[in-house]
Parts: structure tokens; sequence; C-alpha cells
């Protein structure tokens, strides 16, 4: 006998012991009674897991994006400040300077 052919009338015979026993009726019981279980916890498939972790990486690496752009922005802006907090001290002086000019030729005249 083909030992192929023996598997496969093995496997005939359990299932058709299973199909005429009790076992079944409980099988049927055990599944039902994990499906429910499953569907109180609120599961995902992996499908949906794979997509919402995907999902999250693009978010990140958005905001990282992001966190760089805001990064250089504030760099800019920061010396953009400074330079014109160096010009602004450089008008003031300079106006003092003027002044205290046109303080010293009136006194001298």
């Amino acid at each position: 006998m083909n030992p192929l052919n023996i598997l496969q009338d093995m496997q005939q015979k359990i299932e058709s012991m299973l199909q005429n026993s009790p076992a079944k009726d409980v099988q049927a019981h055990i599944k039902s009674l994990m499906n429910s279980t499953f569907n109180k916890l609120d599961l995902v498939t992996r499908e949906e897991f794979e997509i919402q972790k995907q999902v999250l990486h693009h978010t990140r690496l958005k905001l990282e994006l992001i966190e760089k752009q805001l990064d250089e922005l504030l760099n800019s802006e920061s010396s953009s400040i400074k330079n014109s907090m160096n010009n602004t001290n450089t008008v003031t002086d300079s106006t003092g300077i003027n002044n205290n000019l046109n303080n010293y030729a009136h006194t001298v005249e």
C-alpha cells in the first residue's frame, strides 16, 4: 500500500469518528466560546496592526521633519534678532555720539 493512501485513509477515519462523536459538539462549543471571548477583548487583526504600525512610522517621520524645520527656523530667527540688536546698539551708539558732538559744538560756540 502507498504511504500517502494510508495517511489519507487514516485522516478520513478520524474525521468520521469525530463527526459521529460528542467531541465534535464540544469542539464547536469551545470554538464558539473562544470567539465570543476574543470579541469581548476588542482585538485587532494582524493586517490592521500592520497598517497602524505604518501610520505611526510615517507620523514619526513627519514629526521629526517638523521638529528639524522648527529648530532651523528658531536658529535663523535667533540669528536675525541678534543681528538686529547689534544694529540697534550701533545706531544708538552713533546717535549718542552725534548728540555728544552737537552738545559740544553748542558749548564751544
